[in-house]
């Protein structure tokens, strides 16, 4: 029970951490690339090697057998990093232009 609570807790902060600021730069209209980038992570999860090049990589980087393995897949989640940026695209700019003048104040 414990390495369960220790996965979904880690996992959990990991989304936070690395899946959330993605999308919200995802979806900021005056990133350089943005379109590139968003079209090379659909292409990339559309188009994923599959299991045995996953089980390649974490045999290689020696994260069997580890607990580790099942926290560092969660560091990229690309379904969840175009949800976030959905999210944010349909907040309407005045709410963020607002937020941002009370930093000023």
């Amino acid at each position: 029970m414990g390495i369960s609570v220790a996965r979904t807790l880690l996992g959990v902060v990991a989304m936070l951490l690395f899946v959330i600021p993605g999308g919200y730069i995802l979806a900021k209209q005056d990133m350089p690339g943005r379109k590139f980038v968003t079209m090379f992570f659909i292409t990339t999860m559309l188009i994923s090697g599959g299991m045995i090049p996953s089980y390649l990589l974490l045999r290689d980087l020696g994260l069997l057998n580890t607990f580790w393995v099942y926290i560092i897949p969660a560091f990229g989640n690309t379904y969840n990093m175009l949800i976030v940026k959905i999210f944010v695209q349909s907040i309407p700019n005045d709410i963020i232009e607002s937020a941002d003048l009370e930093n000023y104040l």
